[in-house]
């Protein structure tokens, strides 16, 4: 049978061993291997891809990451492995991004509508046609006695993003709405 003296020893150095792990680290702060990237290699033929700096542009962060390409063609994206602001990661949806470079149905070049809203029929036209068409839209939108204009620019959080038409010259100011 065990007595109360030789239990409380047992406690007391049971509780010295925690207190000595925890108080190193040895239990709460193992260390992950890291695995640090900035090189890839094709499976096929094993020879490395060519990494290119670049930055994310999926979002307003703006994140730094390597774009691996092979045959002149971006397989694969990864995170910046010395960047102390993403320490080397990226989200899924920068991982994303060479499935956004070769989407069949990304526009490459402007198109105007032909038909109806909905019937999906569109036309080529050329940059200048594109431009003209929205610098004339964007005039006639100044000289409303609101004077300004409600854009979608990229609405951050799914706020609506109000533009001021000439509070300075040669600035642009915009106020957040919900």
């Amino acid at each position: 049978m065990t007595s109360r003296r030789n239990f409380l020893k047992l406690g007391a150095i049971a509780a010295t061993a925690t207190a000595t792990f925890v108080g190193t680290g040895a239990l709460t702060n193992a260390e992950e291997p890291r695995i640090k990237g900035g090189r890839d290699y094709s499976p096929d033929t094993g020879k490395a891809r060519q990494a290119i700096p670049s930055a994310c542009w999926q979002c307003v962060s703006r994140c730094p990451m390597i774009g691996y390409t092979e045959g002149g063609r971006l397989v694969k994206v990864e995170g910046q492995p010395n960047s102390i602001r993403t320490d080397g990661k990226v989200c899924a949806k920068a991982q994303a991004g060479p499935n956004q470079v070769y989407d069949p149905d990304r526009i490459l070049f402007p198109m105007r509508r032909v038909g109806n809203r909905g019937e999906g029929k569109w036309k080529r036209v050329s940059w200048d046609d594109a431009l003209t068409k929205i610098a004339g839209r964007l005039k006639t939108s100044r000289r409303r006695p609101s004077g300004k204009i409600h854009v979608p620019l990229r609405a951050h959080e799914g706020k609506l993003i109000e533009i001021d038409q000439e509070p300075v010259p040669g600035q642009l100011q915009h106020r957040h709405y919900r």
